[in-house]
Protein backbone atom coordinates (compact mmCIF):
# COMPACT_ATOMS: atom_id res chain seq x y z
CA UNK A 1 0.00 0.00 0.00
CA UNK A 2 0.78 3.39 -0.81
CA UNK A 3 2.74 5.16 2.94
CA UNK A 4 3.63 8.38 1.29
CA UNK A 5 4.60 10.52 -1.24
CA UNK A 6 7.89 12.53 -1.11
CA UNK A 7 7.90 15.84 -3.02
CA UNK A 8 11.48 15.64 -4.63
CA UNK A 9 13.65 18.35 -5.09
CA UNK A 10 17.21 19.04 -5.30
CA UNK A 11 19.24 18.23 -1.51
CA UNK A 12 15.58 18.12 -0.38
CA UNK A 13 14.61 16.19 2.52
CA UNK A 14 11.09 13.72 3.41
CA UNK A 15 10.04 12.25 6.88
CA UNK A 16 7.22 9.54 7.59
CA UNK A 17 6.04 7.55 10.28
CA UNK A 18 4.40 4.39 10.87
CA UNK A 19 3.05 2.12 13.48
CA UNK A 20 4.68 -0.93 12.28
CA UNK A 21 7.52 -2.04 10.52
CA UNK A 22 7.18 -3.61 7.14
CA UNK A 23 8.79 -6.34 5.39
CA UNK A 24 9.05 -4.32 2.12
CA UNK A 25 9.89 -1.31 1.66
CA UNK A 26 9.61 0.08 -2.28
CA UNK A 27 9.74 2.95 -4.29
CA UNK A 28 10.45 4.66 -7.79
CA UNK A 29 13.84 5.31 -8.21
CA UNK A 30 13.44 7.32 -11.30
CA UNK A 31 14.17 10.09 -9.18
CA UNK A 32 17.30 9.14 -7.11
CA UNK A 33 17.76 9.28 -3.39
CA UNK A 34 20.56 10.22 -2.04
CA UNK A 35 20.08 8.46 1.25
CA UNK A 36 17.40 6.60 3.04
CA UNK A 37 17.45 6.15 7.11
CA UNK A 38 14.49 3.76 8.80
CA UNK A 39 14.77 4.12 12.42
CA UNK A 40 12.64 2.78 15.41
CA UNK A 41 11.67 4.61 18.80
CA UNK A 42 12.73 1.57 20.89
CA UNK A 43 15.45 -0.47 18.74
CA UNK A 44 17.26 2.21 17.23
CA UNK A 45 18.69 2.60 13.73
CA UNK A 46 17.10 -0.32 11.50
CA UNK A 47 18.90 1.29 7.74
CA UNK A 48 20.82 3.74 7.35
CA UNK A 49 22.06 4.02 3.50
CA UNK A 50 23.83 6.48 1.55
CA UNK A 51 23.88 6.77 -2.47
CA UNK A 52 26.46 4.32 -2.97
CA UNK A 53 24.43 1.76 -0.40
CA UNK A 54 21.00 2.45 -1.58
CA UNK A 55 21.44 0.87 -5.68
CA UNK A 56 23.82 -2.09 -4.18
CA UNK A 57 21.31 -3.32 -1.05
CA UNK A 58 17.92 -2.47 -3.42
CA UNK A 59 16.35 -5.46 -4.57
CA UNK A 60 18.63 -8.50 -2.74
CA UNK A 61 17.30 -12.00 -3.98
CA UNK A 62 14.34 -10.04 -6.05
CA UNK A 63 14.10 -11.47 -9.68
CA UNK A 64 11.71 -9.78 -12.32
CA UNK A 65 11.54 -6.62 -10.69
CA UNK A 66 10.77 -3.48 -11.97
CA UNK A 67 13.50 -1.93 -13.76
CA UNK A 68 12.83 1.83 -12.39
CA UNK A 69 11.46 0.85 -8.54
CA UNK A 70 13.84 -0.37 -5.40
CA UNK A 71 13.31 -2.83 -2.47
CA UNK A 72 14.66 -2.83 0.55
CA UNK A 73 13.88 -5.25 3.48
CA UNK A 74 13.28 -4.05 6.75
CA UNK A 75 12.30 -6.94 8.67
CA UNK A 76 11.19 -10.87 8.45
CA UNK A 77 7.82 -10.00 8.08
CA UNK A 78 5.64 -7.33 9.39
CA UNK A 79 6.18 -5.66 13.14
CA UNK A 80 2.63 -5.03 14.32
CA UNK A 81 3.25 -2.04 17.24
CA UNK A 82 6.18 -0.08 16.52
CA UNK A 83 7.35 3.34 16.38
CA UNK A 84 9.12 3.76 12.85
CA UNK A 85 10.60 6.80 11.02
CA UNK A 86 11.84 6.75 7.22
CA UNK A 87 13.80 9.42 6.34
CA UNK A 88 16.33 10.57 3.69
CA UNK A 89 16.92 12.95 0.91
CA UNK A 90 15.96 13.45 -2.59
CA UNK A 91 18.58 14.45 -5.66
CA UNK A 92 15.90 16.12 -8.22
CA UNK A 93 12.16 17.56 -8.84
CA UNK A 94 9.83 14.75 -9.09
CA UNK A 95 7.38 13.15 -6.33
CA UNK A 96 8.40 9.92 -5.27
CA UNK A 97 5.59 7.65 -3.88
CA UNK A 98 6.63 5.48 -1.42
CA UNK A 99 5.19 1.73 -0.71
CA UNK A 100 4.79 -0.45 2.15
CA UNK A 101 3.95 -4.15 2.79
CA UNK A 102 4.59 -7.94 4.20
CA UNK A 103 3.39 -11.18 3.36
CA UNK A 104 3.51 -12.51 6.51
CA UNK A 105 3.93 -11.62 10.57
CA UNK A 106 7.66 -10.95 11.94
CA UNK A 107 9.88 -11.75 14.64
CA UNK A 108 13.34 -10.03 13.92
CA UNK A 109 14.21 -6.64 12.24
CA UNK A 110 17.09 -7.06 9.10
CA UNK A 111 19.61 -4.36 10.08
CA UNK A 112 21.85 -2.96 7.13
CA UNK A 113 25.21 -1.71 8.79
CA UNK A 114 28.12 -0.15 7.19
CA UNK A 115 32.03 -1.00 8.12
CA UNK A 116 35.13 0.47 6.27
CA UNK A 117 37.42 -1.64 5.19
CA UNK A 118 40.96 -0.15 5.09
CA UNK A 119 43.51 -0.28 2.28
CA UNK A 120 45.31 -3.59 1.90
CA UNK A 121 44.17 -4.35 5.57
CA UNK A 122 42.46 -7.82 5.92
CA UNK A 123 38.94 -7.35 7.49
CA UNK A 124 36.75 -10.16 8.51
CA UNK A 125 33.06 -10.07 8.56
CA UNK A 126 30.96 -13.22 10.21
CA UNK A 127 27.50 -13.34 11.59
CA UNK A 128 26.04 -11.92 8.22
CA UNK A 129 22.87 -12.86 6.30
CA UNK A 130 24.25 -10.52 3.10
CA UNK A 131 27.57 -8.41 2.38
CA UNK A 132 27.50 -6.03 -0.08
CA UNK A 133 30.74 -4.67 -0.75
CA UNK A 134 29.57 -2.30 -4.11
CA UNK A 135 33.14 -0.50 -5.28
CA UNK A 136 35.11 -3.86 -4.88
CA UNK A 137 37.62 -3.54 -7.93
CA UNK A 138 39.79 -6.21 -9.88
CA UNK A 139 42.41 -7.41 -7.62
CA UNK A 140 40.57 -7.18 -4.94
CA UNK A 141 40.10 -10.78 -3.12
CA UNK A 142 37.03 -12.07 -0.78
CA UNK A 143 38.37 -15.46 1.11
CA UNK A 144 34.93 -17.06 1.76
CA UNK A 145 35.19 -19.37 4.55
CA UNK A 146 32.63 -22.11 4.46
CA UNK A 147 31.32 -23.88 7.48
CA UNK A 148 31.83 -27.18 5.72
CA UNK A 149 35.53 -26.33 6.07
CA UNK A 150 35.96 -25.44 2.50
CA UNK A 151 37.65 -22.17 1.41
CA UNK A 152 37.17 -20.20 -1.69
CA UNK A 153 38.77 -16.83 -2.54
CA UNK A 154 36.54 -14.68 -5.06
CA UNK A 155 37.61 -11.88 -7.15
CA UNK A 156 35.21 -9.11 -8.36
CA UNK A 157 34.30 -10.63 -11.50
CA UNK A 158 32.84 -14.16 -9.95
CA UNK A 159 31.01 -12.47 -7.53
CA UNK A 160 28.85 -9.97 -9.81
CA UNK A 161 28.75 -13.64 -12.36
CA UNK A 162 27.29 -15.70 -9.17
CA UNK A 163 25.04 -12.81 -7.86
CA UNK A 164 23.12 -13.61 -11.12
CA UNK A 165 21.81 -16.85 -9.97
CA UNK A 166 19.62 -14.87 -7.29
CA UNK A 167 18.46 -11.47 -8.51
CA UNK A 168 18.63 -9.48 -11.96
CA UNK A 169 20.76 -6.81 -10.49
CA UNK A 170 23.97 -7.98 -10.60
CA UNK A 171 27.07 -6.37 -8.06
CA UNK A 172 29.58 -7.74 -5.82
CA UNK A 173 27.55 -9.89 -3.13
CA UNK A 174 28.18 -12.48 -0.71
CA UNK A 175 24.61 -14.29 0.18
CA UNK A 176 24.48 -15.96 3.66
CA UNK A 177 21.03 -16.06 3.69
CA UNK A 178 21.29 -19.93 3.71
CA UNK A 179 23.70 -19.68 6.68
CA UNK A 180 26.77 -21.05 5.59
CA UNK A 181 29.45 -19.13 5.70
CA UNK A 182 31.84 -18.77 8.28
CA UNK A 183 33.39 -15.89 7.81
CA UNK A 184 34.77 -13.75 4.89
CA UNK A 185 38.03 -11.68 4.68
CA UNK A 186 37.86 -9.30 2.45
CA UNK A 187 41.47 -7.67 0.81
CA UNK A 188 40.86 -4.43 -1.32
CA UNK A 189 43.87 -2.14 -2.56
CA UNK A 190 41.53 1.21 -1.85
CA UNK A 191 39.75 2.01 1.05
CA UNK A 192 36.41 0.85 0.26
CA UNK A 193 33.16 0.61 2.06
CA UNK A 194 30.95 -2.48 2.88
CA UNK A 195 27.67 -3.03 3.56
CA UNK A 196 26.17 -6.02 5.93
CA UNK A 197 22.66 -7.54 5.99
CA UNK A 198 22.08 -9.24 9.07
CA UNK A 199 18.86 -10.52 11.17
CA UNK A 200 18.07 -8.81 14.79
CA UNK A 201 16.07 -10.19 16.97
Amino acid sequence: MKAYTAAGGVATPFSFQLTFCPEFLVWSNTVALTSIKVEDQGYGTVLDLDSTGIPAVGNLMFIGTVASNLMLVLADGVLLNRNITISGMTSAAGAIDFYVSGDKKGTAFMKTTKAAILANNPTVFSEFTALFVPSMAAGDRAIVDYVSGHSQIYEVAELKQLSGHFQNVTGAIINNVQSYIKQVTMLCASQNTAYILSVVV
